[in-house]
């Protein structure tokens, strides 16, 4: 946590790095990337996304319009995954994740 509050750019990138890096291995892939993404409660402009708030917008919702939400959500995460590894589908390392 220091590391974010006082390190440098590369320092903070590589924390992030490291979330993502569920095995330890100096590697993230893209399927874990998407697992976290789809699991990840966001606050953006005071709108909050994601049922780890009992406030949030989808916690109004039925359940069939959370569900066509979510899969909304999942296409949207899937394709963001996916472009951000387009040249790399098997992992990155945080040299080439960096860049």
């Amino acid at each position: 946590m220091l590391k974010l509050m006082v390190g440098n750019f590369e320092h903070r990138l590589h924390v992030v790095f490291q979330i993502f890096d569920y095995e330890d291995s100096e590697i993230i892939r893209p399927d874990f990337m998407k697992l976290l993404l789809r699991h990840m409660p966001i606050w953006v402009e005071g709108t909050k996304y994601g049922l780890s708030f009992e406030d949030c917008n989808e916690a109004q919702l039925t359940r069939v319009d959370l569900l066509k939400e979510r899969l909304n959500d999942f296409k949207d995460i899937n394709q963001f995954v996916d472009y951000f590894f387009i040249d790399h589908p098997a992992g990155m390392v945080f040299k080439t994740f960096k860049e």
